[in-house]
């Protein structure tokens, strides 16, 4: 532990503040609770730069061992390298075996104005991190990922615009929030899920616009006052000694569900008859961003699904414990902790959330020893998560503003995509994890501003580009990896128009024709830099 770097010495007053502001104790440094906060549901990989070997620190698991490996501090973007041979570029697996050499992967990134940042991957515009991966504009963050507008947040996961929060998950603008999750809009929220609009609530569930609430009872402002004080002394005494705190999800956990309330409120559920996907609108869309890529047209986006899926965020099969109604649960921060017989569906949720509280003599009686009893009959999760105007979202998890989509997470502004992750302010992306501000890729993984890419990792402001990896500004290129303005460029080289789209022609062939005969392609960016490319004529 570099405890006397600049960015852990302030990060550790940060967290002594923070905890003071939510708990009013004066905690242990940060060190001693690692174990408990930097538990967070976001994929990251350490490897060992092929330069130096110091640890390179990258932001997925995508990333093979036997690939060359740099720190973002150790890429020379002015490199040259000779053109390759016609021998070199006759067909995909020469262009492969000749580019491995010069192609590796970096880690580290850290971009923008950026300073005192320490063991963090994928940072823009940041200060004072320790431990974070896929932040921007934050500061004094440590343990925590997937977050942009944020400060003094702890153990975070997919939370953004948030301020003195501890291991808040999925939420948008929180302040003082304690083991929160998929809360928004929310101020000293405790140990609470599904909240929207809502102040002072300890112990609640999928309510809306609440506020003085334990166990989805609302209270008198000196009661809620006097019962939160108790509360809170015990949360303080417990992390002071465990070194820890449970989550909501083990706390709903620990006792059995009570059914009976539920069931009971339940039979005045004014049940809706579920839309019927146009699967034909979003298989056009995939038909027609392939015809784009690759020069001819692909049909058969679901036939493609399993290749398509290869780099996303994973699903898990569940159903309503009201109705049964099967439910998908995402790999997303922390959804795949949510109990199994306490799933609902959303709007199942929010019915519930007006049907079901504490009796009052229960929130005056509660402990942190009785809460998991007392919440039995109200605690219910909804791996759901749907947001704004929306049409034509079949299998698909936490979607915000966006028309039809096909099995994809996080789908955020965004028109005919599909399996993809994260998919944000975007339209016809296929097969594609956290891109944004992008039109017609497919395969392309934390990206912006791409046009017409396939299988681009970690660029900015490319189009017309294949298999390139940490690339900015780089157009009509294939092969190109950690390198910036350029045209016409396979493995980094620039080459006349005619001679470049000559070679172009040929891998796009090799590739359309096995996507048609296969319905899935072997060769992808992350083993590109291994030469892997094993292909079956």
């Amino acid at each position: 532990m570099a405890a006397q770097s600049d960015a852990y010495s302030e990060v550790n007053r940060k967290w002594k503040a923070t905890v003071k502001v939510l708990l009013g104790v004066e905690p242990a440094g940060l060190s001693e609770y690692c174990p408990w906060i930097s538990r967070r549901g976001s994929p990251k990989k350490t490897l060992r730069s092929s330069k130096s070997g110091k640890e390179v620190l990258f932001a997925a698991e995508d990333y093979p061992e036997s690939a060359q490996v740099l720190a973002f501090d150790e890429v020379d973007f002015a490199a040259s390298y000779p053109p390759l041979s016609i021998n070199e570029v006759k067909d995909l697996d020469s262009l492969v075996r000749a580019v491995g050499e010069r192609a590796a992967f970096t880690g580290n990134i850290v971009l923008g104005n950026s300073k005192y940042v320490e063991r963090c991957a994928n940072i823009v515009d940041s200060f004072y991190l320790y431990d974070c991966e896929r932040l921007s504009h934050c500061k004094y963050m440590a343990h925590s990922a997937q977050s942009v507008g944020s400060e003094c947040v702890f153990g975070s996961s997919g939370s953004g615009y948030s301020s003195f929060c501890i291991r808040p998950s999925s939420s948008i603008r929180l302040g003082r929030c304690l083991e929160v999750s998929k809360c928004d809009h929310c101020s000293d929220i405790f140990f609470s899920h599904g909240l929207v609009g809502c102040r002072e609530c300890m112990f609640c569930f999928s309510m809306r616009n609440k506020q003085y609430a334990i166990g989805n009872l609302v209270l008198a402002p000196e009661k809620y006052k006097e019962i939160k004080a108790k509360l809170v002394s015990e949360i303080a005494q417990m992390l002071l000694s465990d070194k820890k705190l449970p989550t909501i999800y083990e706390l709903a956990a620990q006792a059995a569900p009570d059914y009976g309330p539920m069931k009971a409120a339940m039979r005045g559920y004014p049940a809706k008859p579920q839309p019927k996907p146009d699967m034909e609108a979003i298989e056009g869309a995939f038909s027609e961003t392939c015809s784009i890529i690759f020069g001819k047209k692909l049909q058969g986006m679901k036939k493609c699904e399993k290749w398509l899926l290869e780099h996303m965020r994973r699903f898990e099969n569940g159903s309503s414990c009201a109705s049964a109604k099967p439910l998908v649960v995402p790999e997303h921060t922390d959804f795949l902790d949510m109990p199994r017989d306490r799933l609902v569906s959303e709007e199942e949720a929010e019915y519930l959330s007006d049907a079901l509280s504490m009796q009052p003599q229960e929130a005056e009686s509660l402990t942190m020893r009785s809460v998991s009893k007392a919440i039995s009959k109200i605690a219910y999760f909804s791996p759901e998560w749907d947001v704004g105007n929306l049409q034509n979202i079949p299998a698909c998890q936490i979607t915000v503003d966006s028309t039809d989509c096909y099995r994809s997470i996080l789908t955020i502004n965004s028109k005919k995509c599909g399996c993809c992750f994260w998919a944000r302010d975007s339209e016809h992306i296929f097969g594609s994890n956290e891109v944004r501000w992008s039109a017609f890729d497919l395969k392309c993984y934390r990206s912006e501003k791409l046009q017409r890419c396939f299988e681009c990792d970690s660029c900015r402001d490319c189009s017309d580009c294949y298999f390139c990896h940490n690339c900015e500004n780089v157009h009509d290129s294939m092969f190109c990896f950690n390198t910036k303005n350029l045209k016409y460029a396979i493995g980094n080289v620039q080459y006349g128009r005619e001679e470049y789209y000559g070679v172009k022609k040929h891998v796009l062939e090799e590739i359309a024709g096995k996507l048609k005969r296969d319905k899935s392609f072997p060769l992808s960016i992350f083993n590109v830099a291994c030469g892997a490319a094993s292909q079956k004529k």
